[in-house]
């Protein structure tokens, strides 16, 4: 488990974490997947099998159908696989609750209404939802359903008695071709996107450019790979388990050892701690276009591995002494009108974040900003092909850039591309 036992450095460092007494233990996260093998060796001591269901079959057995969905037997492996009994691995909070849900795994559809009704599963016993699905790569925009968005509002609202549950969600397997702010689930103000580092201290070849990740943690790469459970109460450590999909379960863990060290945490709390708390190292993003920057906050941020690498024992240290947060509020500027044809030219239109405070207002008053948590730019524009070609800048008064849309190849491709107009939120933590 060289991802966590101090093999590698930089790590994660969850033993760390754990010389706290931490375990997970107290904390219930639901794993939204393709279902689990729930009699496996090293989970069924930590499985909660009477409030797990199954939104494909509906039924409350949420073992796989099929022998090919062992994906989220393998997520829960990352979480919660049993400590100190020589079976596969110890997951990072090994003493959770885990709750399944099935959602994924089927042919058919996923409703809108099926994925919010997955998001808010018993939203009075859930702690943090590990999400590591989403939509396909590389082509279209994604929207969020409404019924998804007022899921995740409902969640972030009455959750935890009122703290907010955590969802965390995975950010994409794209690559560089490919940008997760086109993933409406991703570029959601009220989820933790959590992208993948490989073992050579690079940004994983899969990562997407993403303004709105948080950080990262280790998967597999060709060099390297994890190790988890699978079906028919094995062990795999292969390709298989090569995506951030993978890179998500493990936040969502660091996130549940956090949140037994300060149970008062609220949802925007755990986000402000993984920020405050991640790392750089000397971790290449391998991003050209724009290097890491240190921004008006002074953190470190990268365009795809966010902060950088997560912390658990800086993370669960802090938990421990963290002062709340005060209410958000949300300022929202008036519109501006661009209103000129792009016609391949480049620098169309710049309008920086210090041009349009004069015009921001909080329900009907000024809106005095002393910092900023997520910044979403609401864009509307139409094209007639090649919708792929789009990049879209974000520049702050500090200087700091992000990259809300880049070059997406795919997406370009004629026999996907007809004329249409897309008015859609970007979003850059």
């Amino acid at each position: 488990m060289w991802n966590l036992n101090e093999d590698v450095f930089p790590n994660t460092r969850v033993a760390e974490a754990w010389r706290h007494g931490l375990n997970g233990s107290g904390i219930t996260i639901a794993v939204v997947d393709d279902g689990i093998q729930v009699d496996h060796p090293d989970l069924r001591k930590n499985i909660d099998t009477y409030h797990s269901y199954d939104f494909i079959d509906l039924d409350s057995n949420i073992t796989p159908d099929r022998i090919t969905d062992s994906h989220g037997t393998s997520v829960t492996g990352l979480i919660a696989a049993e400590a100190n009994n020589d079976v596969c691995i110890v997951g990072v909070a090994h003493a959770s609750t885990i709750i399944g849900v099935r959602l994924i795994g089927s042919d058919v559809p996923i409703t809108d209404i099926t994925k919010a009704k997955a998001l808010s599963y018993h939203l009075s016993r859930v702690d943090i939802y590990s999400n590591s699905w989403g939509p396909p790569d590389k082509l279209h925009y994604h929207s969020l359903g409404r019924v998804s968005e007022s899921a995740l509002v409902d969640g972030v609202k009455l959750g935890r008695n009122g703290k907010g549950v955590v969802y965390v969600f995975a950010a994409g397997n794209g690559g560089k071709d490919d940008n997760c702010n086109a993933d409406g689930y991703v570029s959601n103000l009220y989820t933790i996107p959590i992208t993948s580092i490989g073992i050579d201290q690079k940004a994983a070849p899969y990562s997407e450019v993403c303004a709105s990740a948080f950080s990262a943690t280790y998967s597999s790469i060709s060099e390297r790979y994890l190790t988890s459970t699978s079906l028919n109460s094995t062990c795999i450590s292969n390709s298989n388990l090569r995506g951030t999909s993978f890179s998500a379960p493990q936040a969502s863990a660091i996130v549940a050892l956090a949140l037994q060290a300060n149970p008062s945490l609220t949802w925007r709390d755990v986000q402000h701690l993984i920020v405050q708390t991640s790392k750089r190292h000397n971790i290449d993003d391998g991003f050209e276009k724009q290097p890491w920057q240190k921004n008006g906050a002074g953190f470190n941020v990268s365009q795809i591995v966010g902060f950088g690498m997560m912390d658990a024992e800086a993370m669960v240290s802090l938990a421990k002494t963290w002062t709340l947060v005060d209410q958000q509020l949300y300022c929202a500027s008036e519109t501006k009108n661009v209103n000129k044809n792009i016609n391949n030219s480049r620098d169309v239109s710049k309008t920086t974040i210090s041009e349009l405070t004069s015009t921001i207002k909080e329900t009907g008053k000024n809106c005095t900003i002393r910092s900023l948590e997520k910044v979403q730019i609401d864009v509307y524009f139409s094209y007639e092909s090649r919708r792929g070609d789009f990049t879209l800048i974000l520049e702050s008064p500090s200087g700091t850039v992000s990259y809300l849309m880049t070059p997406r190849p795919e997406d370009s491709d004629n026999t996907h591309n007809v004329s249409e107009k897309v008015n859609w939120t970007f979003t850059s933590v």
